[in-house]
């Protein structure tokens, strides 16, 4: 699994590129303590085979980006994880 928490801000967008199908999620600050503990946790993205995903910010604040593959051990795969402003050009 990769986590990543970044300040976004509303009309932004998360984009990730994954070697292999994962749950792609992006989860603000406030309900990322409940996905820790293995309870309901609101966020925004699912799982996807198919890359890039752009996932749209809603709203300004702290957001943990989290990629996860499902895998364990040592097994590799890459998750590459950029901002795009509002006009889905890279920031």
């Amino acid at each position: 699994m990769k986590l990543t928490q970044l300040y976004l801000t509303a009309n932004t967008y998360v984009k990730v590129v994954c070697s292999e199908p994962a749950n792609v999620l992006l989860i603000n600050e406030k309900h990322y303590d409940h996905f820790c503990r293995d309870s309901w946790a609101d966020y925004h993205g699912g799982f996807f085979s198919h890359f890039p995903v752009i996932i749209e910010v809603p709203y300004d604040g702290i957001w943990n980006v989290v990629v996860d593959t499902h895998t364990s051990g040592c097994l590799y795969h890459e998750a590459i994880i950029s901002i795009l402003s509002g006009d889905k050009t890279i920031k």
